[in-house]
C-alpha cells in the first residue's frame, strides 16, 4: 500500500518534470551506445549549461544526478534500454527515446541556444565509440583541473594522470595524443 502510494507520487514527479535536454539529446543522437556515453555526452553540454555536477569515476566523469533521472525516465517509459549482443560474449545497453519521449518532445519548448549546444556535442561525439568519449571527457575534465592549478597540460602530464587514475583502461600514450589534439581542434582546451 505504501509502496503505491510512493511509485504515484513518483510516477506525478517524473511526469510532469521530464528533462527536455536529455530527450532531444537522444532524439538528435539517435541511438545512444549505453549510460556510460550518455554520461559523456551530457558532460560537454553541461559545460554550456551547467545543470548537472559531475565528478571523477572509474568509467569517466559520472554524474549521480543524471543517473537517477535516467533510471525515472526508463521507468516513465520515456526512454528505452535495448540490449544488444557484441561480437563479443559482453552485452551491451543501447539508449532511444520512446514514442512516449517523442511526444513528449513535440509538446515542450527548447531555446534555440540548447539545441545549437547539443547539435555541436552531437556532432563532435556521434562517431566515437564510448571508450573513446570516455577519454574525451577525462582528458578535458584533467584540462580544466589543470588551468585552474596553474599546471602546464602536457602529453607526459594527461598521460600520467589518465594511466594512475585509470590503470585497467589500457589508454596508450598515442590514444591521449589524439585526444588533447581533437579538443584543441575544437577549441574545448
Amino acid at each position: 500500500m505504501l509502496n503505491d502510494r510512493l511509485r504515484k507520487q513518483r510516477l506525478n514527479t517524473i511526469t510532469i518534470f521530464p528533462d527536455p535536454l536529455l530527450l532531444y539529446l537522444m532524439d538528435k543522437f539517435d541511438i545512444i551506445p549505453g549510460k556510460k556515453a550518455l554520461q559523456q555526452l551530457i558532460y560537454f553540454i553541461n559545460l554550456h549549461v551547467g545543470r548537472y555536477k559531475f565528478k571523477w569515476n572509474r568509467f569517466g566523469l559520472f554524474s549521480e544526478e543524471l543517473s537517477y533521472i535516467l533510471d525515472d525516465l526508463v521507468f516513465e517509459n520515456y526512454v528505452s534500454i535495448i540490449p544488444e549482443n557484441h561480437f563479443t560474449k559482453l552485452r551491451y545497453y543501447n539508449l532511444c527515446l520512446t514514442e512516449s519521449g517523442k511526444r513528449y518532445l513535440e509538446k515542450v519548448r527548447i531555446d534555440k541556444k540548447t539545441k545549437r549546444i547539443i547539435s555541436y556535442v552531437v556532432d563532435l561525439l556521434r562517431d566515437k565509440n564510448p571508450r573513446e568519449m570516455e577519454l574525451m571527457a577525462s582528458v578535458h575534465y584533467i584540462a580544466t583541473w589543470a588551468k585552474c592549478s596553474d599546471k602546464k597540460l602536457t602529453l607526459a602530464f594527461t598521460y600520467k594522470l589518465i594511466r594512475d587514475l585509470k590503470p585497467d583502461s589500457g589508454f596508450s600514450k598515442a590514444d591521449v595524443m589524439n585526444t588533447i589534439q581533437d579538443l584543441e581542434k575544437y577549441k574545448l582546451i
